[in-house]
C-alpha cells in the first residue's frame, strides 16, 4: 500500500495507509530500523492518538542462577502463547537449553543417546501455576511459567533497547496442614497454601552490542 500521509513528533515517523494506520518509528542513529509498531486511531477532535497495546498472558521462559547472569546472553529466551500444554513446554525446554547453553558438538550429540528420567528437568508449584525448569541446577537453568499482563516498551532514547514487563502469577504448595489420610476439606481451596502472590517484574535488554559486533565482522570480511 501506499503511504496517503504522515506527520512527525518527537523523532518518530507516522504514516497513514489508504486502509490502516500504522505508526513506524526511526529513531537518530537507528536509520533503516523501523521499530515495533503501535496501533493509532484518529480522535473524535481530529487529532491522532496512540494507543498502548495491552498486556498479554503467555509462557515466558528465562534464564536463572548465578552463571546466567553474567553469560552475556538475553535473560529472555523465549515468548510462547498461553495455549501450550505442559507437555508441549516440558519437551521444548530440552531444546531451548541445548541450543542456549555452551555445549561442545559431543555434548549436544549426547542429548539424541539420553534415556529415562532426564536429571535436569524440575517442577515446582505442581497444581496451580506450576514452573518448569531444566538445566545445572542451581547454577543456570530455564524457567519456564505462565504470567500474565506481559508487554513491551521500547526505548525513546535507543531503538535497540526494550523492556519487558510483566505480572508473575502466585505460587501454592500442598497445604500441610491437611491429613491426606483424613476427609476432604469443605474448601478444596485448602488443600493448598499459597507461598506467593502476584508480583510485578521487568527486564532491560539491548541487542546494540551484537548488532555492532555482527557489524564489525561484515567489515572484517569484507575488508579481507
Amino acid at each position: 500500500m501506499r503511504p496517503t500521509g504522515r506527520w512527525q513528533a518527537g523523532g518518530s515517523e507516522v504514516r497513514l495507509l489508504k486502509s490502516y494506520e500504522v505508526r513506524i518509528v526511526v529513531y537518530r542513529g537507528c536509520a533503516n530500523r523501523p521499530a515495533i509498531v503501535i496501533s493509532g486511531r484518529t480522535g473524535a477532535n481530529g487529532r491522532k492518538e496512540i494507543v498502548k497495546s495491552k498486556g498479554k498472558s503467555a509462557w515466558l521462559i528465562t534464564w536463572e542462577g548465578p552463571e546466567a547472569e553474567g553469560n552475556g546472553r538475553c535473560k529472555v529466551v523465549t515468548i510462547l502463547r498461553p495455549q501450550l500444554n505442559e507437555g508441549s513446554i516440558k519437551s521444548l525446554l530440552p531444546i531451548l537449553f541445548s541450543s542456549e547453553y555452551n555445549y561442545t558438538l559431543c555434548e549436544k550429540v549426547g542429548f539424541i543417546a539420553s534415556s529415562g528420567r532426564d536429571p535436569y528437568f524440575r517442577q515446582a508449584y505442581r497444581d496451580v501455576n506450576p514452573e518448569l525448569c531444566y538445566g545445572e541446577f542451581p547454577k543456570q537453568y530455564l524457567r519456564a511459567r505462565k504470567v500474565k499482563n506481559l508487554r513491551c516498551e521500547e526505548s525513546q532514547k535507543n531503538c535497540f533497547e526494550s523492556t519487558l514487563y510483566w505480572t508473575e502469577l502466585p505460587k501454592f504448595v500442598p497445604n500441610p496442614e491437611w491429613d491426606p489420610n483424613g476427609p476432604m476439606p469443605k474448601d478444596l481451596a485448602d488443600l493448598t497454601k499459597q507461598v506467593s502472590g502476584e508480583r510485578e517484574a521487568s527486564y532491560t535488554y539491548s541487542i546494540q552490542g551484537a548488532v555492532e559486533r555482527e557489524v564489525g565482522r561484515k567489515a572484517e570480511k569484507g575488508a579481507v
